[in-house]
C-alpha cells in the first residue's frame, strides 16, 4: 500500500482496496487447452492458481477454443481470459461488501471535526524547539481505518509550515505536509489530497504501529494557539455548563472508541540531528490538554482489504463460479456467425437459465449459493466493528 498520505479518490471508501483484487487474481487459474499446438501454452500469470481450482473444472462449456472461437475479431485470447475473471473477482468482492450483514459499507463508522471553536489568542504557547503534535493509536479492530481527511492548524502568523508523520516502526518520516497559513488566529485546513489514512490490517511494516502527526517549533514564524477545553483522554466537560460542550464530547467519545489521540512533545535536546529520523518514543511527553493549534476533521470506516487478503482461499470457489458465468453470458451475447455459436449458444442458455428437463440449478444461482457460504468467522465480533454477528449472512474466521 505505500506510504500512508492519499488522496481520497486513490482509495475506495468502501470495504477494499483494489490491492484486494490484485491478490485474488490466481486464487483460480486458467487450464491449458488440451493441445498446445492449437492454442499455446498461457502464461504463468494466468494459470497459477493457489486454490487448486481451475476455471473451466465442472463445466465442459468453457473451454478455450470455444472462448477463441466467439471472441471479437482482434481481441486477444490472453487478455480476454484476464480480463473476465478480474472482473469475476471484482463482482464477487463488491456482492459480500454490500451484503446485509455487514458493518459500514459504503459509510463512515463515525466521521467529524474534534474542535468546534476557534481557539483563543489569548492562550499562546512559547516556542521551546520542540517537536509538538499528536500520537494516534488504532485499538486493535480487524478491519479498522482512520483518515485525517483535514489537519487544521491555529497560528499566530501567515507561513507555510511543514507537518512530519511519523510512524513507531519506520526509522524516518512517513512523509510530510505542507499546511498554507492563510488567516492568523483562524484553523488553516489542508486540502483532501493531503489526506492521512491509518490502517490496524495494512500489508506492509506499518501494520500495528503507533503513528505520530507534528511540527518543529523552530519552524514557526508566530505561535501556536492553545486550546485547553478538550482533554485528549477523557473528552470535553459536559457539567461545564456550556451545552455546545455535550455535542463536542459526543463526537470526540464515538472517534475515540476507536483511536486514542493524545498530544505530546519531544524536548529539543532529545530530537535527531537529521529532523527526516523518528525520534525516540521514551522521550515524549504526554500533555492531554494541549493540542499545539490542531484539529482534526476524521473520519473512521472499515476496511477488509488485507482481512480478505490473508483468507483469500475462502473465496475460490465462488471466484471460479463467476468466471464461468462471465464466460457463458459472453457466449450468449457473441454475435459471431459460426457453427460453434450456433451450437454453444443454446447450451449456454441453459446452464444460464436452469434447465427444466434435468433439474440442474441455473449458474447464477449457483453463483449466489456459493457467495453465501463463504465462512470467515469472527470469535469476539464485540471488539470487531467491521465484522458481523456471527448469528447471520456470511461469517468470519480469523485464521
Amino acid at each position: 500500500m505505500g506510504g500512508a498520505i492519499y488522496s481520497l479518490a486513490s482509495f475506495v471508501i468502501m470495504l477494499y482496496d483494489t490491492i484486494a483484487i490484485d491478490r485474488l487474481e490466481n486464487v483460480v487459474g486458467w487450464a491449458d487447452f488440451h493441445d498446445t499446438t492449437e492454442i499455446p501454452a498461457l502464461p504463468t500469470s494466468l494459470t497459477t492458481t493457489e486454490s487448486g481450482l481451475r476455471v473451466q473444472d465442472g463445466m465442459g462449456l468453457v473451454r478455450l477454443d470455444y472462448i477463441q472461437a466467439l471472441l471479437q475479431s482482434g481481441r486477444s485470447l490472453q487478455d480476454f481470459l484476464a480480463q473476465i475473471r478480474r472482473r469475476a473477482i471484482i463482482m464477487v468482492l463488491n456482492r459480500v461488501a454490500t451484503s446485509r450483514s455487514l458493518t459500514g459499507t459504503g459509510n463512515a463508522l463515525v466521521s467529524g471535526k474534534l474542535i468546534g471553536q476557534q481557539l483563543y489568542a489569548a492562550n499562546p504557547l512559547i516556542n521551546q524547539s520542540r517537536f509538538v503534535g499528536i500520537r494516534f493509536k488504532l485499538k486493535r479492530s480487524t478491519g479498522l481505518r482512520v483518515i485525517l481527511n483535514r489537519i487544521g492548524l491555529s497560528l499566530s502568523a501567515p507561513q507555510t509550515l511543514q507537518l512530519y508523520l511519523f510512524n513507531s516502526l519506520n526509522p524516518t518520516v512517513i512523509n510530510t505536509i505542507n499546511l498554507v497559513i492563510n488567516n492568523a488566529g483562524q484553523f488553516s485546513w489542508t486540502n483532501e489530497d493531503d489526506a492521512v489514512k491509518m490502517d490496524v490490517d495494512e500489508a506492509n511494516s506499518n501494520s500495528g504501529a503507533v503513528w505520530y502527526l507534528g511540527y518543529y517549533q523552530d519552524d514557526l514564524v508566530g505561535q501556536a494557539y492553545r486550546y485547553d477545553t478538550l482533554n485528549w483522554l477523557s473528552g470535553y466537560c459536559t457539567t461545564c455548563g456550556n451545552s455546545v460542550y455535550g455535542t463536542y464530547h459526543k463526537n470526540w467519545k464515538s472517534i475515540s472508541s476507536h483511536v486514542e489521540m493524545v498530544p505530546f512533545y519531544v524536548a529539543g535536546a532529545s530530537l535527531p540531528a537529521d529532523r527526516n529520523n523518528f525520534f525516540d518514543e521514551r522521550d515524549c511527553v504526554f500533555d492531554q490538554s494541549n493540542n499545539h493549534g490542531f484539529n482534526f476533521n476524521m473520519s473512521v470506516w472499515c476496511n477488509l482489504t488485507q482481512y480478505w487478503i490473508d483468507n483469500r482461499l475462502a473465496f475460490a470457489q465462488a471466484i471460479q463460479l463467476q468466471t464461468q458465468q462471465e464466460v457463458l453470458e459472453m457466449y450468449k451475447a457473441s454475435s459471431q456467425s459460426s457453427a460453434v455459436e450456433q451450437n454453444i449458444q443454446p447450451l449456454a442458455l441453459r446452464e444460464l437459465e436452469a434447465d427444466k428437463d434435468t433439474k440442474a440449478m441455473a449458474l447464477p444461482y449457483r453463483v449466489d449459493r456459493a457467495i453465501k457460504a463463504i465462512r470467515l468467522e469472527q470469535g469476539d465480533v464485540n471488539d470487531h466493528p467491521c465484522l458481523p454477528c456471527a448469528r447471520s449472512g456470511i461469517k468470519y474466521r480469523a485464521m
